[in-house]
């Protein structure tokens, strides 16, 4: 059913969120990715947060799309080694991205990306509201997590490897490529117009810069095998 670098990330990602309600709330915050000035953030967070989810919706879609496009991928192009690099840079590339566009905009707001002050305690989280605003507070106090700068390296990986290839949608075929594309260019859109919601864009975004470019690079040592 799985390939077995896909079985591997589906496995990994269904035990973590077994163990994230077991041991709710100090998994997330341990394994989540924290903003970079927070108290709470560690370097290895740029991993592990991959692969924890917020709830069921957000693991089943991951995972869903995850083997819809990546068993083929690393069965006919990656291997498993070369599968599981991509994603794992995936997940690396949209945490940065995700991290770089939070310092962006608490440097706007504070002047440093790095404001002082602390938010483990009630007494200093109230001061560190009052010295530089809730919208800072909430930054610092909100953790990204989830597989999906992972899943769109995939994506980008399998657009630049299968130019060719037709996806089935109800009655209407579509190029792979160019739903992906659009699927890319609304995400830009949503992470220009909503960068602070509750879905984490600009993960989205760095997943697919570092899966493209990673897909190029595969593409120019296997030249021959790249169309599709």
């Amino acid at each position: 059913m799985f390939s077995p670098g896909v079985r591997v990330i589906v496995w990994l990602c269904v035990i973590v969120y077994y163990a994230q309600h077991l041991y709710y709330p100090l998994f997330d915050k341990t394994f989540s990715l924290s903003y970079i000035g927070s108290e709470i953030f560690s370097s290895y967070q740029f991993v592990t947060y991959g692969f924890l989810h917020g709830d069921f919706y957000h693991i089943f879609v991951n995972l869903f799309i995850l083997a819809i496009f990546g068993n083929r991928l690393e069965a006919e192009k990656l291997g498993t080694r070369n599968f599981l690099v991509l994603f794992i840079l995936g997940v690396i590339g949209g945490g940065i991205m995700q991290t770089l566009s939070n310092m962006v905009y608490v440097a706007s707001i504070c002047g440093t990306p790095f404001p002082t002050g602390s938010i483990i305690h009630p007494v200093e989280q109230l001061r560190f509201i009052l010295d530089n605003g809730y919208e800072i507070n909430t930054i610092y106090a909100k953790t990204t997590l989830g597989a999906s700068g992972g899943v769109f390296g995939v994506l980008l990986a399998f657009a630049v490897l299968y130019p060719r290839h037709y996806v089935n949608l109800l009655f209407i075929q579509l190029n792979a490529r160019f739903i992906i594309t659009l699927y890319v260019a609304i995400e830009i859109v949503n992470g220009i117009y909503s960068p602070f919601g509750p879905i984490a864009h600009f993960a989205h975004l760095g997943g697919a810069l570092f899966g493209i470019g990673y897909a190029y690079i595969i593409s120019k040592t296997r030249k021959s095998d790249i169309l599709a």
